[in-house]
């Protein structure tokens, strides 16, 4: 109520300002006009008369009526507007978009764009293949086996699953032997022009590693809801090798059971359930013969006394 009734008083003593300019303007008008009447001839006079007809009809002049913490009057202030220190504390505005390197022969851009969309065919693909077989002393390059004892468990549609993302991992290996060979050949006679040329091989590479390994993670991620909670639980941090779950699966899912066998004899137990020898102490109750008694007016034969008392005297008669 009261910043309201701030910002009214401003408008209105802006509005006085305004009309107080707007008198001393048109005093000033009539000033000059009367002068120039008096000093000059009949063509002068005219003009200023012209002059200051037209003066005299110029539109007053309009101030803002803004109040003093509008934005447009703390343009030239040194005090910063609010919504330009909020800005500053949210940070650096993110780019949003995509960042792209140098352009690249158009000839490479058009074969690898159809690849892109297309695939390759089928028959290059297999030379491609057959041209640059696995390293031989990487065979961390060939997609890792799925564990038998796991692929017995899986139903044929994981299994299927399974082995198409070991095929895509098996042509990233082929892709990186290819970098290898290269790479290879440099590191007898390292010179500068060799340099250049390593530094993006050598990332490429580095790239395609990754991926061949989140490959291998994703696969795991996959099979491991389909097992059971105690099997996952051992086996979700064995290593990746030759084998998914890692060549000594078998060993170490044994040893692991056993262990857990093992601790679970040890572990102490309460002697009134463990125990196949321990009898359950016998308490005398308070409701023993509950259910023995015999019921006043009734006889042992569970009629009432009163029913066997009318049976009598009818045989009586």
């Amino acid at each position: 109520m009261g910043r309201n009734r701030s910002k009214n008083e401003i408008k209105k003593r802006l509005k006085r300002k305004q009309n107080r300019l707007n008198q001393l303007w048109e005093r000033l008008e009539d000033v000059s006009s009367d002068d120039a009447s008096s000093s000059g001839s009949d063509d002068s006079s005219s003009e200023d008369n012209h002059s200051g007809s037209e003066r005299g009809r110029r539109s007053p002049v309009n101030l803002p009526l803004e109040p003093i913490d509008s934005p447009a009057i703390n343009a030239g202030s040194n005090k910063p507007n609010t919504s330009d220190a909020i800005i500053t504390l949210l940070g650096k505005q993110p780019n949003l978009t995509q960042q792209f390197g140098e352009n690249i022969h158009e000839d490479i851009v058009m074969r690898w764009s159809e690849f892109l969309r297309k695939g390759v065919e089928k028959d290059d693909k297999k030379a491609l293949i057959d041209s640059y077989p696995i390293v031989g002393n990487c065979k961390e390059l060939l997609a890792p086996k799925l564990n038998m004892e796991i692929a017995t468990c899986l139903n044929e549609s994981l299994n299927r699953q399974d082995m198409y993302l070991s095929r895509i991992q098996d042509e990233i290996g082929v892709a990186i032997s290819a970098l290898g060979k290269p790479l290879g050949n440099c590191f007898p006679n390292p010179s500068e022009q060799s340099n250049e040329f390593l530094k993006p091989s050598i990332d490429a590479a580095k790239i395609l590693t990754n991926v061949h390994h989140s490959i291998s993670t994703h696969r795991r991620h996959v099979i491991l809801p389909h097992l059971n909670s105690s099997v996952r639980k051992i086996i979700e941090d064995y290593p990746i090798d030759e084998f998914l779950f890692g060549d000594k699966f078998a060993e170490k899912l044994k040893s692991s059971k056993e262990i857990q066998k093992t601790s679970s004899d040890l572990r102490l137990q309460n002697p009134s359930t463990s125990s196949k020898n321990y009898q359950r102490p016998k308490y005398k109750s308070k409701y023993k013969n509950q259910w023995n008694y015999k019921a006043k007016g009734r006889n042992t034969q569970g009629v009432s006394y009163n029913q066997a008392r009318l049976k009598k005297k009818r045989t009586q008669y």
